[in-house]
């Protein structure tokens, strides 16, 4: 081996330590940045961001109490509720004026900021649902993590809308209003993606007719229908209740004469 080959592979060695050399130093000084970093945040967390919920929780505990103060028929209450009512529409003017009156607080509070308006609304909701009184709202928040942790629950009899579709389908099996054929119909038709049900999109027209406009056959168009006919399908069966009750109650009692008059 020559020399000047010793001397290029000695340089090549002295090159790749240095960097090594400055890679350990490179990773000891992040590591050290990133441990203060931590040791700051960990004492933030400690400190300040415990101390700055705990005034969010007064705050909340505020606006709750306020929504209680409106929250019954009493004259004060009335007049509190009127008061603010005023007072929101001119602060909020293009705002929905039919949000819930604790929302509505809320926004007075926190302005447009639609994130923490939502996550708080839902918490105070929640609070209300589940009875919580004013003084309990700060622990409230606490044991749930936090107020934007809260999270409305649902009802033990809650279904999901592919459920309520599957209650809404049973529609179909009803009543033919109406039948239609047309070969523009058949043409818009798509067999490939009929899963037994499509949504035909029509206008009431002034002569009394319905002008078919589109063939809708998109999945979650035709579930959110569906899924849309299940309260009015419940409400169908809730009518009906007292008629069948009326007449189980008939045959019962025809039933009874019956059969006193043939012992």
């Amino acid at each position: 081996m020559d020399q000047v080959s010793v001397e290029e592979k000695t340089v090549s060695q002295s090159v790749k330590s240095l960097v090594v050399e400055l890679t350990q130093t490179a990773i000891k000084s992040v590591k050290t940045a990133f441990d203060a970093l931590i040791a700051q945040r960990v004492d933030w967390q400690a400190t300040e961001v415990t101390r700055s919920n705990e005034r969010l929780y007064e705050i909340l505990q505020s606006c709750y109490a306020l929504y209680k103060s409106m929250d019954s028929t009493s004259s004060n209450a009335m007049g509190l509720k009127s008061a603010f009512k005023e007072y929101y529409k001119e602060q909020f003017p293009t705002a929905n004026a039919d949000a819930p009156l604790i929302t509505r607080i809320v926004r007075a509070v926190f302005g447009h900021e639609r994130r923490l308006v939502s996550a708080y609304s839902i918490a105070l909701r929640e609070a209300a649902a589940k009875n919580i009184g004013v003084l309990d709202i700060p622990q409230f928040f606490r044991s749930a993590g936090g107020a934007e942790q809260v999270r409305r629950s649902r009802s033990p009899n809650h279904k999901t809308a592919k459920e309520k579709a599957g209650i809404g389908a049973l529609a179909l099996n009803g009543k033919i209003l109406a039948s239609v054929q047309s070969d523009d119909l058949a043409a818009n038709f798509k067999a490939v993606d009929y899963e037994g049900s499509v949504i035909l999109l029509s206008t009431h027209e002034a002569n009394g007719s319905f002008a078919i406009r589109r063939v809708v056959q998109s999945g979650s168009a035709i579930t959110a229908v569906l899924s849309s006919l299940a309260s009015s399908m419940k409400e169908e069966a809730e009518k009906k209740l007292p008629e069948q009750k009326a007449s189980n109650d008939e045959s019962m009692r025809d039933a009874a004469i019956s059969q006193v008059v043939n012992s």
